[in-house]
């Protein structure tokens, strides 16, 4: 069994205290690292899923073990910079590592019926038996960002015959409506439109078996109004 040492305290750099100004400049400096599809040995692969349907990830092969499974936050794909930036630098180590595009975040293979729900374990599941069976090994390691991190924790808590050999969760919001309701607050509404203004782009190709029109969001409402439907 994989053991990690314990992290060393997090100390912010004096001119970013706060963790708006933390979210801000990590949004707005440069990456470094170019989209999967430029970097040679990455291809895009379509992951099968129990209930029908494909999602969309990008696949490196390695022989170091353990595999990993990258999983971006919500509003976020494959090509946001932190998944890049983990995907190519776990490929350069020599792991195989599969990062995911959740339902409504592909744009090339993906087929589901159902929008993306943090709560659905099942499609992480699914994702690791792939993963595990492509690189030929059951030692995988789990990566969920923000809200990745709850499913990641929650298919853990559940069990799995898939089971990841050592997770990270990273800034996982375990209480999700609390965290709704906080995003409510006049300080947190360019957070709530800029998570919104994501979500939003998945509904136009995900009706599932609702009828049309049932799952418009109006431009200005929130997070909670896209939840509610």
């Amino acid at each position: 069994m994989l053991r990690l040492p314990p992290p060393p305290p997090f100390r912010a750099h004096p001119c970013v205290p706060g963790g708006d100004l933390q979210t801000v400049l990590g949004l707005a400096l440069p990456k470094g690292v170019r989209p999967l599809e430029e970097i040679l040995g990455f291809e895009r692969v379509a992951v099968p899923l129990r209930c029908g349907g494909t999602l969309d990830g990008w696949y490196h092969g390695g022989k170091t073990l353990p595999a990993v499974l990258l999983l971006h936050g919500l509003g976020g794909t494959t090509r946001s910079g932190y998944l890049r930036q983990g995907a190519v630098r776990i490929a350069a180590s020599g792991h195989a590592v599969l990062a995911l595009d959740h339902r409504g975040s592909g744009d090339l293979h993906e087929d589901s019926t159902r929008p993306y729900m943090a709560g659905n374990t099942d499609d992480v599941e699914d994702a690791l038996q792939w993963l595990q069976e492509r690189s030929g090994t059951e030692r995988v390691f789990a990566v969920g960002y923000s809200i990745s991190g709850n499913t990641l924790l929650k298919l853990l808590g559940r069990g799995t015959s898939h089971a990841p050999e050592l997770s990270v969760a990273i800034c996982p919001p375990i209480d999700l409506d609390a965290a709704s309701h906080d995003l409510r607050h006049p300080r947190s509404k360019a957070y709530d439109l800029w998570v919104l203004r994501s979500c939003r782009r998945w509904i136009p190709t995900h009706t599932g078996e609702a009828p049309e029109g049932s799952y418009h969001v109006p431009r200005l409402s929130g997070l909670r109004v896209f939840d509610e439907r």
